[in-house]
């Protein structure tokens, strides 16, 4: 794949978005060719810029009443006063908001950022480990090599976090992919253990208080664990980033597993 060939998929290479074919190529093309690798990082970044923006973006107090108003009152006549008109064309949050809906509109981000809904991010973790069991994530890649499974995972991510369980012989890596929970860039890499199913999401920058669950200490260290339907759960923390441990494995074999026991040994 050239830099004319793998720029045209860029966008959707970051949004997760291509065939698992595709993305392998984009992939090993971006690891080869800085140019396409700065330019995929500055698209990242303007993704990051406008979800900002739009999140701050909040409408004038007392508007959306007055809107509300004038509809009531209305009867089929002008439905808005020609002040309320004044006030919302006139206002600065309209301004910013047309401006990012321009820009979200042409990078292809309404989607991903705007209309997926909101859900826990148990229940969201949860959902992206079964929509790999059910063989619903077209841009999974099933590989064994630890490298290209790392470099696939983190392509949104400003650093590349440790994955503790690629050390470890009695995990299988099955693959990985990029992906967002909550709006929030994960690393999610899938491996096999005791004949089961492991999906580990990591997170940067997550505080482990917005993880839903019982908190337990293990060792010098703090797990959260929980449990949904069939599923169980662990996450911890080590400095800025968050492992997430999601599978149909009895808790206390994830609880034997993650970081806080791991380093106790």
């Amino acid at each position: 794949m050239n830099c004319m060939q793998a720029r045209k998929y860029l966008s959707a290479f970051m949004d997760s978005e291509l065939d698992v074919r595709t993305n392998i190529e984009v992939l090993e093309h971006v690891e080869m060719c800085g140019a396409c690798a700065q330019r995929l990082e500055e698209q990242r970044q303007l993704k990051g810029l406008v979800a900002a923006h739009v999140e701050s973006i909040r409408a004038p107090e007392g508007l959306r009443a007055r809107i509300m108003a004038s509809l009531t009152a209305a009867g089929g006549r002008r439905l808005l006063s020609w002040a309320t008109w004044r006030e919302v064309a006139s206002t600065e949050w309209l301004k910013a908001s047309a401006v990012a809906a321009s820009i979200i509109v042409v990078f292809g981000l309404v989607y991903g950022v705007l209309l997926a809904p909101p859900t826990p991010l148990n229940e969201g973790a949860v959902r992206a480990h079964m929509a790999w069991l059910g063989d619903q994530v077209p841009s999974f890649m099933v590989t064994h090599d630890a490298r290209k499974a790392r470099g696939y995972a983190f392509v949104k991510f400003v650093r590349k976090p440790t994955v503790p369980l690629l050390d470890d012989e009695a995990f299988e890596l099955v693959g990985a992919v990029p992906a967002e929970i909550e709006s929030m860039n994960v690393g999610h890499f899938v491996f096999r253990y005791k004949a089961v199913t492991v999906s580990m999401f990591i997170f940067e920058g997550l505080d482990l208080d917005e993880i839903a669950g019982t908190e337990k200490r293990i060792g010098d260290g703090f797990v959260k664990v929980d449990s949904r339907g069939r599923m169980n759960l662990v996450a911890w923390k080590t400095g800025e980033i968050t492992y997430f441990l999601v599978s149909g494995l009895p808790q206390s074999d994830l609880l034997h597993i993650s970081g806080p026991s791991r380093a106790g040994r």
